[in-house]
């Protein structure tokens, strides 16, 4: 067999005038193989729309099934609009419901290699979509191996592919495409020189369905034949291009047989184990689902600098260790080469993993854990049964929910694209950060940082209220002016990334006042000051007192009737900033009907008179309407916020003041080398902060953006006010949500120019950025409510789970004479601490005689086996307690 290279397969190029260039040219033959060999040759030059959707239509037109990739790297991106993903889950749902999963609720659709289509209409779409979210940059490309009816054998090195070549005869082929490679983080080369053989499967031809969809042969080379995807020209990574080098083949003999050794191992393997092939499917789902980073961030392990030399990523586990590598976790596609199915383990090298991994390691003598087992360990007390169970592992899942006490954890802002969706509304697209070099600014300088850029955009608006004059307000034309004042929730599933946000929001931004701060020149100084100290005051949240309290102070003056300095409370300041990085207690007193402090930010938010007037002089803390500054920082866990989002407090009003951002970066623009680059351009100063002039004049919607907002305004006073939903709810207040949002915006892109009143105008496109925001503010608040509604159900069937074991173990305590005798000695037992079980004043003569003894005796040692309770011996004598 000889090769055939690009040259060979473009000579009938300019033969090709028909409607189907493809179909089959006499150069080439009628087969599958040399139409797509042909049909590869045909890759755009160009990055130009119309070359790619003709490419598009002929990739389809000839069974293949494309998916989109991120640009410039190998991760399936969504394209799919939110209903669009929406109405799939809720298919998935009904599906799953029909085959009467018992946690229907928690399916969702495949995404990730399962995003790919063969309808050229919707791929065009997708490509328009693309763009919108990734503009100009070169489209990377994907064939799913399975729906197009291809195998693929994927070598990465040069000795992979001599082996593959060996064994299946094809001594001297060059590869169909050829693979750019990959660095590790140091820039060393660890896949060179490898590529893709393809191979096409003709009519009739058909390959075992088994969950399989991938073996390593003993060459190291891969086989894919399902469930996998391949990148295709004119895709481009950071190492170089895709590129078509030869032919596609039909499927030899030898590789036909490699699938079948692995499909047969397989079996054999879930025979031995007797689990189903549905349920070993479901595992592998799971496992694609759930990162890594998921598992171990919530139990307070930490992604470590350096990833190990396979180039995986390394960690380190919570306390003191003398090496930050405490252990690797290892993904498809570990350089290694031993992990090229899912499912890959992670390896522990410290001795102090924490307790929970050091009991499952001493019991199984394994220092290797797969993720199912690693979830169990630290989640589920090693109890793999229960761990499944909870995951839904009767069927699809999609999403890691812990038991009721431990850390929760969920599938989130990941390499996943399964696990991405779940949060995927929560990001800000792509298009919005490109709209102006202010965003892109803040952007990349949140990513030097190493935090989220949507959380720290919103921490910045809420350091931006508290600098501005209380005088500064949003003109939008309906009633009066919005007051800037701003509250800030920075949200996430597991806990971290909240702390990076708060520190973020403080060093990458400089503000410059426009206005003198000397406390003696009242003309020029629109806020009050107290000297020497930092501006705006800063303090937290313990009580809607202490809100107002903030803008008050102790102050020494002269008594002129005893000519003796005094010292007097008074109103001394004008501009606050509060910071609460948990926000747990926050909403245990907005919870508490004796509280004042949701009151009193629901009144700060609209910039009314806060405090109290009516106390002793050491109470009064009066701050009169209008005349104060407030920004206001709270850091949520998702389990958190769904607490201030309860019907109460929707009522009242005060979630909808909470502007709520995603603290988590979107890994479609936080890749590691992006990351790395960027931190580099920070620590050297070429990456520097972004400098805010803070205002003192007030801002004023544009024209036509005042007539669309008179126009909303309008239909809202006269529609019904008959929506109860959450949605509606939370919407509440999105008029003002989004003026006070575009006036910021306005601020950050440096508006210093204003109109023939005085006042800086705040853009149509300043409002469409807004938007944005207060959509993803809603998507995190519903992800909140979806959050704590399954942990409900959840809790709600393990309380059931046990009462139906309670009533089960009643019935044995009733039904057997050594059942009866284990009910009387728990009853004894209940209470007592550790008792006498011996002699003649033990429990045991106490209760039990000669003919029910033996009972009592079986019944204690059943007891101390299950672990309810614990024997022990003291001077000969034995004593017993309950474990609590």
């Amino acid at each position: 067999m000889t090769g055939l290279g690009v040259e060979n397969t473009r000579q009938g190029d300019e033969k090709a005038t028909h409607a189907d260039p493809f179909a089959g040219p006499d150069d080439l033959g009628p087969s599958r193989a040399d139409v797509l060999t042909k049909l590869l040759a045909s890759v755009p030059t160009t990055n130009d729309d119309a070359d790619l959707t003709t490419y598009l239509r002929a990739l389809t037109t000839h069974g293949l099934a494309v998916l989109f990739i991120a640009p410039g790297q190998k991760t399936p991106v969504d394209m799919r609009s939110p209903k669009e993903r929406r109405e799939a889950d809720e298919t998935a749902q009904e599906a799953a419901k029909a085959a009467g999963r018992a946690d229907w609720t928690h399916a969702k659709a495949p995404a990730g290699v399962h995003l790919a289509s063969s309808d050229p209409e919707v791929l065009e779409h997708y490509l328009a979509k693309y763009r919108t979210a990734y503009g100009d940059r070169p489209v990377n490309l994907a064939v799913a191996v399975g729906p197009s009816r291809l195998v693929i054998v994927d070598a990465d090195t040069a000795s992979q592919l001599d082996a593959f070549l060996t064994d299946a005869g094809m001594v001297g082929e060059p590869p169909t495409v050829r693979s750019p490679g990959a660095k590790n983080a140091d820039g060393t080369w660890v896949h060179s020189d490898g590529g893709h053989y393809w191979f096409a499967l003709e009519d009739g031809d058909e390959l075992p369905t088994d969950g399989t969809g991938s073996v390593t042969a003993t060459g190291d080379y891969a086989v894919l034949w399902r469930d996998r995807y391949v990148l295709i020209p004119p895709s481009v990574r950071p190492e170089g291009e895709y590129t078509v080098t030869g032919r596609v083949h039909a499927l030899p003999e030898s590789v036909r047989a490699t699938i079948a050794a692995a499909v047969t191992t397989r079996l054999e393997a879930r025979e031995r184990a007797s689990v189903p092939g549905a349920l070993a499917d479901d595992i592998d789902a799971w496992a694609e689902s759930v990162p890594w980073a998921d598992i171990l961030e919530p139990r307070g392990w930490t992604l470590a600098a350096r990833p190990d030399r396979c180039g995986c990523d390394t960690w380190t586990a919570p306390g003191e260790h003398a090496s930050p590598k405490s252990a690797t976790t290892h993904e498809t596609g570990c350089t290694l080469d031993k992990y090229t199915v899912v499912n890959a383990p992670m390896h522990i090298w410290t001795d102090n993993p924490g307790d929970e991994l050091e009991t499952w390691i001493s019991e199984r003598g394994t220092k290797t854990l797969s993720k199912l087992q690693t979830v169990a360990a630290l989640y589920f007390d090693g109890d793999v049964g229960a761990m499944m169970e909870a995951q839904g592992l009767t069927g699809k899942p999609y999403a890691m929910t812990a038991p009721e006490g431990k850390t929760e954890s969920g599938t989130e802002d990941d390499d996943n694209e399964d696990a991405r969706d779940v949060v995927a509304e929560c990001y800000y697209p792509a298009e919005f950060w490109e709209s102006r070099e202010s965003l892109r600014r803040i952007r990349d300088l949140s990513l030097a940082y190493r935090a989220a850029p949507e959380a720290t955009l919103g921490a910045v608006m809420a350091r931006l209220s508290a600098h501005l004059p209380p005088s500064v307000e949003v003109d939008t034309g309906i009633a009066s002016p919005v007051p800037m004042n701003m509250v800030v929730a920075v949200t996430s599933r597991s806990g971290k990334g909240k702390t990076s946000v708060l520190k973020a929001s403080k060093k990458i931004v400089e503000f410059e006042l426009s206005w003198s701060m000397d406390p003696l020149d009242l003309d020029a100084a629109p806020v009050k000051v107290v000297p020497g100290e930092d501006f705006p005051h800063e303090g937290k949240i313990g009580s809607g007192e202490g809100i107002a309290e903030m803008y008050w102070g102790r102050v020494t003056e002269s008594d002129p009737n005893s000519k003796r300095d005094r010292v007097v409370r008074r109103r001394v300041r004008s501009n606050a900033l509060m910071v609460t990085d948990e926000g747990s207690g926050l909403v245990r007193r907005i919870q508490d009907e004796k509280s004042t402090v949701g009151e009193t930010v629901r009144e700060a938010w609209s910039r009314a008179a806060i405090g109290q007037s009516n106390g002793t002089v050491e109470t009064y803390r009066y701050v009169p309407e209008g005349s104060y500054s407030l920004g206001v920082l709270v850091g949520f866990q998702l389990s958190v916020a769904a607490g201030l989002l309860g019907s109460r407090e929707l009522i009242e009003g005060t979630p909808q003041r909470f502007l709520f951002t995603w603290c988590k970066p979107n890994p479609e623009g936080a890749s590691r080398e992006r990351v790395r680059a960027l931190g580099k351009q920070w620590r050297s100063g070429d990456l520097t902060p972004l400098a805010i002039v803070v205002p003192h004049v007030g801002l004023r919607v544009c024209e036509t953006l005042a007539e669309r907002i008179d126009s909303e305004h309008y239909d809202n006073w006269l529609s019904d006010d008959d929506d109860e939903s959450v949605e509606g709810d939370l919407r509440s207040q999105r008029p003002a949500m989004l003026a006070r949002t575009a006036g910021f915006l306005a601020i950050i892109d440096g508006r210093t120019e204003t109109d023939e009143d005085g006042y800086l105008v705040v853009t149509e496109e300043d409002w469409a950025l807004a938007e944005i925001m207060f959509e993803r503010s809603c998507a995190i608040a519903d992800l909140a409510i979806s959050d704590r509604r399954k942990r409900d159900a959840i809790r709600k069937r393990r309380e059931r789970a046990q009462d139906l074991a309670d009533r089960i173990e009643d019935e044995e305590l009733l039904s057997t004479d050594v059942g009866r005798a284990k009910g009387r000695i728990l009853g004894r037992l209940t209470g007592a601490g550790q008792v006498k079980w011996s002699g003649k004043d033990g429990v045991r003569t106490a209760l039990f005689n000669n003919s029910t003894v033996k009972d009592g005796d079986a019944a204690l040692a059943e007891l101390v086996e299950s672990g309810r309770v614990r024997r022990t011996t003291i001077k000969r004598s034995e004593y017993v307690e309950l474990v609590a």
